[in-house]
């Protein structure tokens, strides 16, 4: 019922804000008159009523995490192989996993995919996700007999990316991250609402996070288009705010992973090169004792869609965890 609720509402919301800042979208002559300073206030109410809904959508859900181990064919079942944990980001469910897994499983590694919102059983929105549930999850695959402990990476992409920088620096097992398109710093939890929640949670607290702007176009604009190239100004907009900024930073320099970052020059979702050269920033002010480095691509968001990627993915797995190639 909530769920329809909001779908209805935004809907209507979006209607309203096309005739606001086009007109009607059946008289192209029709037009809102008002200044932008008098447009944004319509926009922040509109916005307001459309959030609050969707609040109490999420706020009904329990938490929970999917997961799901696949073998690689290549390796006996006497051997232990390295596993590379794969998390997805806002759009949720497990599709990243699932459709990439077979990179690594033809390598000789073995896959555990993390779905951590957006599934049956887990919670329907990027919303105080537990760090502790999905530390968990990781603890209870390295007891496999299959699963070398040893050996263990974690990839996430865009938000994933966030999480895996924010499990490598609260926890010391965490020993490889791949983050591709990453964040430097939490952000506010992907269903932007008004009462501006946290995405992470971590032993019962809010994980300190970066809020979006609430009475601002790039939001409003980001937020009721719902495409994902609407997104960047909202970002940059939000990391303006330097209070929030310096509290929210991922103290990656706490971890002890080998690091690697990935990163496209020309995102529109957020300013992933921007974020990954402050995070290569802050290692090299600090004596981190790992290796680290960031790889810079000439591509938008989605830089897992080229093979570049996942070559250059493969090849510092490869160097972290293979001896002449051999599992």
């Amino acid at each position: 019922m909530y769920a329809v609720i909001f779908r209805a509402a935004r809907s209507i919301g979006i209607g309203v804000y096309h005739c606001i800042l086009h007109g009607s979208p059946h008289n192209s002559r029709t037009r809102v008159g008002g200044s932008l300073k008098n447009k944004t206030v319509i926009f922040g109410i509109l916005f307001s009523i459309i959030l609050s809904v969707q609040q109490s959508v999420y706020a009904l859900e329990a938490q929970s995490v999917w997961s799901e181990i696949y073998l690689s064919p290549l390796v006996k079942s006497s051997q232990k192989a390295p596993t590379v944990f794969m998390f997805g980001g806002s759009e949720g469910g497990n599709q990243f996993g699932k459709a990439n897994k077979q990179i690594f499983l033809d390598k000789g590694y073995h896959v555990v995919v993390i779905g951590y919102f957006g599934m049956k059983g887990t919670p329907k929105h990027l919303n105080r996700i537990k760090i502790d549930s999905i530390h968990n999850v990781i603890d209870k695959y390295k007891k496999y007999s299959s699963v070398d402990a040893e050996r263990i990476a974690i990839l996430g992409v865009s938000k994933g990316g966030e999480l895996s920088l924010l499990l490598g620096s609260l926890y010391e097992d965490i020993t490889t991250i791949v983050a591709a398109v990453p964040s430097y710093v939490v952000f506010q939890a992907s269903n932007v609402t008004l009462l501006r929640d946290s995405s992470w949670v971590y032993h019962g607290q809010e994980v300190p996070f970066v809020p979006y702007p609430r009475l601002s176009m790039a939001t409003i604009k980001g937020v009721l288009s719902g495409a994902s190239n609407e997104y960047l100004d909202m970002h940059l907009e939000a990391l303006k705010n330097t209070e929030s900024v310096a509290e929210a930073k991922i103290k990656i320099e706490k971890s002890k992973a080998a690091i690697l970052l990935i990163s496209g020059k020309y995102d529109q979702v957020w300013p992933s090169t921007l974020m990954c050269k402050e995070i290569m920033k802050k290692l090299n002010g600090s004596s981190y004792s790992n290796i680290y480095e960031h790889f810079e691509m000439d591509t938008g968001h989605y830089v897992l869609d080229y093979p570049k990627s996942w070559e250059k993915i493969l090849l510092f797995l490869d160097g972290r965890f293979r001896i002449d190639n051999k599992v």
